[in-house]
């Protein structure tokens, strides 16, 4: 009988750990689901201060292009030359020039005047001729060697500095243009 009664006590401790363990692997999720939580309101809070940080803007001395148009329907592909830009303005806080849409629009505005309507544009930009350059002749390469396909030269079309008005900043009341230097 003192055995029997030892097990049940033994079994009713187990089962006094068990349930005390189970609340803890209960209670530990939870833990980790607000952990987890909060981190994701911390990522949130970041992205949004970062699509609302007010941009510094800083100026960037000469930056070398050169544009690609690819146009699916006829098996072309159009590049430029490479052509030096002076003076480009750049978001300081994300690195990245302003107003690379508005040269490879007018890339597509050259294309779309002279007939060649429908080309997927863009637009490459590089500290040093040489880089561009190098890049260029990856391009060419590249295109080359898909069958069907034809390189042609954008002859007549040269990248010229974009007048700052006309680029989009989120500087604040005080600036109005990027031209205020």
């Amino acid at each position: 009988m003192k055995r029997r009664l030892n097990i049940l006590i033994m079994m009713l401790a187990l089962m006094v750990v068990g349930v005390s363990v189970k609340a803890a692997a209960v209670a530990e999720p939870s833990a980790k689901k607000d952990k987890r939580e909060k981190v994701k309101a911390e990522q949130k809070k970041e992205k949004e201060e970062v699509s609302t940080h007010v941009q510094k803007l800083g100026w960037l001395d000469r930056r070398y292009l050169f544009g690609v148009a690819t146009s699916y329907a006829d098996s072309v592909t159009m590049v430029t030359m490479v052509a030096p830009v002076d003076s480009m303005a750049y978001d300081e806080n994300t690195r990245t020039p302003l107003g690379l849409d508005l040269y490879t629009d007018s890339y597509r505005n050259f294309l779309d005047g002279h007939g060649f309507k429908g080309y997927l544009c863009s637009t490459f930009i590089f500290s040093s001729e040489k880089k561009a350059e190098r890049k260029l002749a990856a391009v060419c390469r590249k295109v080359k060697k898909r069958k069907g396909v034809r390189l042609v030269s954008a002859d007549g079309f040269e990248y010229r500095r974009i007048a700052t008005e006309h680029i989009y900043t989120n500087v604040g009341e005080d600036m109005k243009t990027v031209d205020d230097r």
